[in-house]
């Protein structure tokens, strides 16, 4: 699994309350979580995100104003709440992957996520 940590307790107890599974114990849980669909997981871990603040968007990181962007440039933007405060995490995955794909930068993006969970 792609999450650590505390976050990744918080998930799995997060998954088996929003997809309604009757498994009791948490393993069962992450076993069923492990089979799912790579997509799925991802969407899922987003979505767990927003529930708990953090907002993760990655899009093409266009590189003029005629909206023309080079395959496997991607820009994420994670926006959270640090007490009062909106903090916003900017990166880009230039040539982090060959060739980097959205699939690919999505995961990068819940990485940094999980970081910034696990820091709180």
């Amino acid at each position: 699994m792609i999450l650590t940590g505390k976050c990744k307790e918080d998930f799995i107890k997060w998954v088996k309350k929003r997809c309604n599974i009757k498994l009791h114990e948490l393993m069962k849980v992450e076993m069923w979580f492990s089979i799912q669909d790579e997509a799925l997981k991802n969407a899922l871990i987003i979505e767990f995100f927003v529930c708990v603040g953090i907002f993760i968007n990655v899009s093409p990181n266009y590189l003029d104003q005629d909206r023309k962007y080079s395959d496997g440039d991607f820009k994420a933007i994670i926006n959270f709440k640090d007490g009062r405060n909106t903090m916003s995490v900017d990166f880009t995955f230039e040539s982090c992957f060959n060739p980097c794909n959205r699939q690919e930068a999505t995961e990068q993006a819940i990485k940094k996520a999980n970081e910034i969970y696990n820091s709180k």
